[in-house]
């Protein structure tokens, strides 16, 4: 296997360089930190930094499964709190610890972490329990977009939620009292 830093040599080592883990030559291997020696397997490749979806929008949501939207197996789904990004900054700043720091315990880029405290983007769901645990905070809870169950908005004579049928009869009714 060749070295992913300079193409040229055998790959003998792991290192991880710039938050990725990398197979690299002995040359290379010097000016990173080692985390896997001669004959030693491991990942190969980039770690990613996490996912990016949505906009700059104060949350996002997550399935158990990939992505978004609902799981079919009835999974939880979850969501990032409002001001998450402060709330990462206030708990690091509040435990003096800078964020190229946090960047090396999470092993992500420093400057993703960055763009997460200033919501630039979302971290993905596996990323952001590991700031949870590590920061003492809590930035994702259960999703709320299960359909309102009030009763005086439930169907008569049945037990799912709201549907646009529903909904329709209830306008109807509204106009018929005006």
């Amino acid at each position: 296997m060749e070295c992913e830093i300079c193409g040229k040599g055998e790959a003998v080592y792991i290192v991880f360089m710039e938050g990725a883990r990398l197979n690299a030559c002995p040359t290379c291997a010097r000016g990173a930190k080692i985390i896997g020696g001669p004959g030693q397997q491991g990942s190969r490749g980039s770690q990613k930094g996490g996912a990016s979806f949505g906009g700059s929008s104060g949350s996002g949501t997550f399935s158990s499964s990939i992505g978004g939207g609902s799981s079919s197996r009835g999974e939880p789904e979850f969501e990032l709190v409002e001001n998450f990004g402060s709330k990462m900054r206030d708990a690091r700043n509040k435990m003096k610890l800078p964020l190229s720091v946090l960047a090396e315990k999470l092993a992500e880029k420093e400057s993703f972490l960055d763009r997460i405290e200033n919501q630039k983007t979302h971290p993905s769901q596996e990323l952001a329990r590991k700031i949870e645990k590590e920061l003492g905070i809590i930035i994702l809870e259960e999703s709320s977009s299960a359909p309102m169950q009030d009763d005086k908005f439930k169907p008569s004579g049945s037990k799912k939620g709201l549907t646009l049928g529903d909904i329709l009869e209830i306008e109807q009714k509204k106009k018929k009292n005006k």
